[in-house]
């Protein structure tokens, strides 16, 4: 019975031993900053975000509240810098969300996330107010944002750089925005752990938390995320806002969408999203493994800040403002003079005003003959055969037009050749005839089902080895028209129409 007990006391204590190494290890990797989530990337999908809900307000004059800290429980979870800066309102409608938990192979490796929290306390935060508010001693801004730009520098972009050095440029150039609208911030220290930068937030009362980092894919994906805590219907909305905005800047719009965090117990999900009780978005502005994406990024460093300077005060509810007075629009272009509609079909028109260090002013769209065209934010809708004129202009003068040409609904299109023989390497051009006539010059959608036999281009075909291929032109509407063409090495025959 003595051996037992000794024997006992010593495993006890090697137990002991353990847990205390286990702990002062824990601690080490937390003073290095070691500690964060895992980012990933997901795909597309079509299911709505929550609609948001008016909460109580919290013990500042903020409109908008912070999450209840209940909210923390929940198991669900090229375009140049100098020539624009385009920022939109507040989006009306609710923008499309990913499919939850559907992970994309490319995942991007952010700090990996440990279960236990620094046991530390969070260094105190540096609250910057306004410039209007600086000069009144013990005043205070109405509204307060936490900014978290990346602290991972040894993600390097591919045409230099890293993402930690972009992403604090991006913030540091959103706090003259800030300033000038009237809203204070704290922008992170670079080595403050990320579960500190959540707690400086609650402690400081931010209304808004907003963490930026670039994404990777090994290079294949373009794009922007907008991840927010699932269940937290103001989280969502701060999403919305900032991926509508967004689209008016970026050079993929359409590769743009929100995605709540999927945490859940037990998995790897975002601190960032997850622990602050203010409206959370972790952005991932685009990729810094796909060139065009990282140049993208190097050279609108100021146009992002201020488009999501722009996406926080429209979430607060402020007007936003500029840094500087009055600085007036020097021009306004839009990004087409000219287009051709099928009836019943619409273009969007977008415009740019410069100096780029201005946001877009509230433009005015209008059409000459609404019977023709009709225009609503610049989105152009075909109502009538004809020709109209669209106009936007600013409120101190300045406009742009593009002359919008609609023509009849097509119904049928043919090719001047229905079947061709050709040799390797022969070029011939397809010509297509669209019925009724008057139905005009139309885009059309060219394709071939073997490319590696006859390759074709705005209606180019080229032969190029032996064998069979179709070659299909399609209009927006859908009517097609085809050519089967057979490469041989014999007589070149054609049968024509």
């Amino acid at each position: 019975m003595k051996e037992i007990t000794i024997t006992w006391l010593k495993r006890t204590a090697a137990f002991a031993l353990t847990a205390v190494m286990l702990v002062t290890a824990s601690c080490h990797s937390q003073d290095m900053g070691i500690g964060e989530p895992p980012s990933v990337v997901f795909q597309r999908m079509t299911s709505s975000a929550p609609e948001p809900q008016k909460l109580a307000t919290s013990s500042k004059t903020s409109s908008l509240p912070l999450e209840s800290s209940s909210s923390e429980e929940v198991s669900e979870p090229e375009q140049s810098s100098s020539e624009s800066e385009a920022i939109s309102s507040a989006p009306e409608e609710v923008i499309t969300k990913m499919p939850p938990k559907q992970v994309a192979q490319d995942v991007k490796e952010h700090e990996k996330e440990q279960d236990v929290k620094p046991e530390k306390p969070a260094p105190p935060p540096v609250i910057n107010q306004p410039e209007e508010e600086e000069e009144n001693e013990g005043d205070t801004a109405r509204y307060l944002v936490y900014l978290s730009p990346s602290k991972q520098f040894s993600n390097s972009y591919v045409n230099g750089g890293n993402e930690g050095q972009y992403m604090n440029l991006i913030a540091e150039e959103m706090i003259p925005y800030l300033k000038a609208s009237g809203v204070g911030y704290i922008l992170a220290d670079t080595n403050t752990n990320l579960y500190h930068r959540a707690e400086q937030s609650d402690a400081a009362g931010c209304d808004l938390y907003l963490s930026l980092h670039s994404n990777a894919a090994n290079g294949k994906r373009r794009g922007t995320i907008a991840f927010y805590k699932k269940g937290s219907s103001e989280g969502a909305r701060f999403a919305d806002i900032v991926t509508s905005n967004f689209r008016q800047i970026s050079p993929t719009p359409n590769e743009i969408v929100t995605q709540y965090d999927p945490w859940e117990p037990g998995e790897n999900g975002f601190i960032e999203t997850r622990e602050p009780k203010a409206p959370s978005v972790l952005i991932e502005v685009a990729y810094h493994d796909n060139v065009a994406d990282a140049n993208w990024i190097k050279g609108n460093i100021k146009t992002i800040a201020a488009n999501l300077a722009k996406s926080i005060t429209d979430t607060l509810g402020v007007p936003f403002r500029r840094p500087g007075e009055n600085v007036p629009v020097q021009s306004l272009t839009l990004d087409a003079t000219e287009a051709s509609l099928e009836l019943g079909t619409s273009y969007q028109l977008h415009a740019r005003v410069s100096p780029a260090d201005i946001p877009d002013p509230a433009l005015t769209w209008t059409t000459s003959d609404s019977g023709v065209a009709t225009v609503k934010n610049g989105n152009v809708t075909s109502v009538g055969i004809g020709t109209a004129v669209i106009t936007a202009a600013t409120p101190d003068g300045k406009s742009a037009s593009c002359t919008i040409t609609v023509y009849p609904s097509v119904t049928e299109i043919r090719l001047n050749y229905s079947e061709l023989q050709m040799f390797p390497y022969e070029e011939i051009k397809l010509k297509v005839t669209a019925l009724p006539q008057g139905s005009g010059i139309l885009p059309f959608l060219w394709s071939s089902s073997d490319s590696s036999v006859v390759s074709v281009n705005k209606g180019v075909i080229q032969a190029q080895k032996p064998g069979t291929a179709v070659i299909t032109v399609k209009t927006s509407t859908g009517v097609t028209a085809s050519c089967k063409v057979t490469v041989k090495e014999d007589d070149y025959i054609c049968n024509r129409d």
